[in-house]
């Protein structure tokens, strides 16, 4: 079980049990429709770990990889996903995003499909298309919405959008490594 804890500043955390233990993991965000679908998300994912039907994070944890890291990507992750694929350098950002537009469905509108292609061509140009998506940190994705914030230095639509489509990609990534 999981729950949303807003702080004094207004962002928004996210707060879960693990192994007895509560976690806290700020979610950079004060929205809160964005806030409930990364808890439903990292509840799902909790779920699979708890019924061993995930071997990658069981490995991770195993390996003394904090949850929060597991759940949500860190750099020292996205190096242990790429020497278990026996690469040294995992799937860059640019070529997981074509994977993710390719495996929407067909009942994605052209024009829905052209849409979310724009949101993640802002992300490609910022990060780079040769970035592996893990290897993102909380200071990267700071300075991506520090550079999309709206004129009065709020978040605008286009940016959560974007960042939502962004996490897409990585989720779908983590899941493709799960059943590999």
């Amino acid at each position: 079980m999981a729950f949303i804890r807003k702080r004094a500043n207004g962002q928004l955390s996210l707060v879960f049990w693990w192994q007895g233990k509560s976690w806290i993991k700020a979610l950079g965000t004060t929205d809160e429709k964005e806030a409930e679908q990364t808890k439903k998300d990292a509840e799902a994912q909790l779920n699979r770990i708890r019924q061993g039907k995930s071997p990658l994070a069981a490995r991770l944890l195993a390996d003394g990889i904090p949850i929060t890291d597991v759940l949500f990507g860190s750099p020292e992750v996205a190096l242990r996903i790429s020497k278990e694929d026996g690469n040294e350098s995992p799937l860059p950002l640019g070529e997981l995003i074509k994977a993710y537009l390719a495996g929407l469905p067909g009942s994605v509108s052209p024009e829905h499909r052209y849409t979310i292609e724009l949101w993640l061509k802002h992300v490609r140009e910022f990060l780079g298309d040769d970035r592996p998506i893990m290897s993102l940190t909380t200071a990267d994705l700071e300075a991506y919405r520090k550079k999309r914030v709206g004129p009065g230095g709020e978040n605008t639509v286009s940016l959560k959008k974007e960042l939502t489509y962004l996490k897409s990609v990585s989720y779908t990534h983590l899941r493709a490594h799960e059943t590999a």
